[in-house]
């Protein structure tokens, strides 16, 4: 039933990109996995310092 749905368009939201490519580069290595960072969060909590509102 849900799959139904879904496919009628009730459920959907469908977005176009040009691309799949990310805006913030956030690189990361097995030694920030081990030590419990995450450098996709610091690439964003850094770019979110940087604008003025």
């Amino acid at each position: 039933m849900l799959v139904a749905t879904i496919d009628k368009g009730k459920g959907r939201k469908p977005v176009a990109l040009k691309t799949l490519e990310p805006d913030i580069a956030a690189p990361w290595s097995i030694d920030d996995l081990l030590k419990g960072r995450d450098p996709g969060m610091a690439a964003v909590q850094a770019a979110l310092a940087g604008q003025q509102e």
